[in-house]
């Protein structure tokens, strides 16, 4: 096109990928985000997070947008009716992220399993041996003894206060993973899964 005038001066700067990415998959009925966000301010600060919305879609981070960070948080807050959770594109990336980045992967969901049903990386990545869906009937639940979470606890489940059905599961863990939190009438209320080469915790609620 041939020489033409030198553009204006312009600069930009870029920002430092923070350690956690917030992956909201919830249908904003209601919209769960705020409550985590207020924990992940008071806990991180300065250290901060992204936020990915798939906007009750199963669209979804993929291994290259997962690759920056060190853990990924997983909500689906209210939400159920065939997106809850990470889709087959989504375990892969979640997959392909944990085996090669030393991930580890907290995912709170209580349809999860009632949308997808037990998936491959539910068993191979989370430890799930089973699951029974929408009867959990939690109030409070509790670290449990000898896990990560032991002696955390207990802390009161207010459904109804956040306008969330309540349709909490119980789980069972396989022999690659423990119970990792109780509920107070004695159910499973998730697993945690230290495979060395990443981590994951599953809650059911």
């Amino acid at each position: 096109c041939g020489t033409g005038a030198t553009s204006a001066v312009f600069s930009f700067t870029t920002a430092a990928v923070p350690p956690i990415l917030l992956v909201d998959d919830d249908d904003n009925s209601p919209n769960t985000r705020p409550l985590v966000e207020a924990t992940l301010n008071t806990i991180v600060g300065l250290a901060g997070y992204d936020v990915c919305d798939t906007n009750n879609s199963d669209t979804e981070p993929t291994a290259g947008d997962l690759a920056p960070y060190q853990v990924v948080i997983w909500i689906t807050g209210d939400e159920f009716g065939g997106a809850c959770g990470p889709g087959a594109a989504g375990e892969a990336a979640l997959a392909t992220w944990l085996d090669n980045n030393n991930g580890c992967l907290f995912l709170s969901s209580q349809d999860y399993h009632f949308d997808r049903g037990l998936t491959t990386f539910m068993e191979d990545y989370l430890g799930v041996a089973s699951i029974t869906n929408d009867n959990g009937d939690y109030t409070s639940v509790s670290g449990s003894a000898g896990g990560i979470f032991d002696g955390l606890g207990p802390f009161a489940l207010n459904y109804a206060g956040n306008s969330v059905s309540d349709f909490s599961d119980r789980v069972n863990p396989d022999g690659t993973a423990s119970v990792v939190v109780t509920g107070n009438n004695g159910f499973n209320a998730g697993t945690f899964k230290d495979a060395g080469t990443f981590k994951t915790v599953h809650l059911v609620y």
